[in-house]
């Protein structure tokens, strides 16, 4: 006898499921009383089946089926059908750093975010707070290619989202995986001053708490104006009496 597979799942399906229909002929018309057999991922383990034939829980990746018609007689088909096809379900993202992830709260404003996929040779697509990718060029709306490594500079105070998801090589889309993390102001702590009754020269250190080397500081004497200063920051020729430093 000879075997036909009619039908069968599109190649690069999303779905992780797959019915196959099959027929099969001999040297008799019409062909009577054949039996069929498959065979799923394997050249040796072959099963009864009947058209139409369902398989679940496909895993990613290429999947061949064979049908081999068997007549009345016991003769096979010594050349089953083949049918090979490949499951793509929805690729899946992993943001594997950046802020959100290692902890929520950031005091710098440049933000970068690294990521991975379940699939080898995606392409990613990176989102903040309504706008993809920096480095696309023409409409920021749209979705555009970007990689792990995406940095975010002049990060406003507050709440920020970033979201990033990816698409394989047939156009199948993945849902978007998102942190939430918060700008927030870098807190000042005076690490070293002069103690009460010291001369009329004074010397403060001064760092961020957690440290930011990229912040920078203000300094204020007595409640003047705020003025950049660095650290350590000396003041001289202070006249006898209480001060504050701030």
């Amino acid at each position: 006898p000879n075997t036909v597979i009619t039908s069968g799942p599109e190649n690069g399906t999303l779905l992780q499921v797959a019915t196959f229909t099959f027929s099969g002929s001999d040297n008799r018309t019409p062909a009577v009383d054949l039996n069929f057999e498959c065979a799923l991922d394997s050249t040796t383990s072959w099963s009864s089946c009947t058209s139409p034939e369902d398989y679940s829980d496909l895993v990613r990746g290429s999947h061949t089926l064979r049908v081999r018609a068997i007549d009345a007689a016991g003769n096979m088909d010594a050349s089953p059908a083949v049918y090979t096809w490949l499951v793509a379900p929805p690729p899946f993202v992993t943001i594997t750093g950046g802020p959100g992830v290692e902890q929520e709260e950031s005091t710098s404003r440049t933000a970068t975010f690294t990521f991975t996929s379940d699939v080898a040779g995606v392409t990613f697509h990176c989102w903040l707070d309504g706008r993809f990718n920096p480095a696309q060029p023409g409409n920021p709306t749209q979705p555009a290619a970007c990689a792990s490594g995406v940095t975010y500079e002049n990060l406003g105070l507050g709440d920020h989202l970033f979201a990033v998801r990816a698409v394989d090589s047939f156009g199948n889309i993945g849902i978007w995986e998102d942190v939430e993390f918060v700008v927030t102001p870098p807190e000042a702590r005076i690490t070293s001053a002069p103690a009460n009754g010291t001369t009329t020269t004074a010397t403060f250190a001064f760092t961020t708490e957690p440290h930011d080397p990229s912040a920078e500081f203000y300094c204020s004497l007595d409640d003047r104006p705020f003025g950049l200063c660095e650290s350590p920051k000396t003041y001289t020729n202070l006249w006898p009496g209480e001060h504050t430093f701030q």
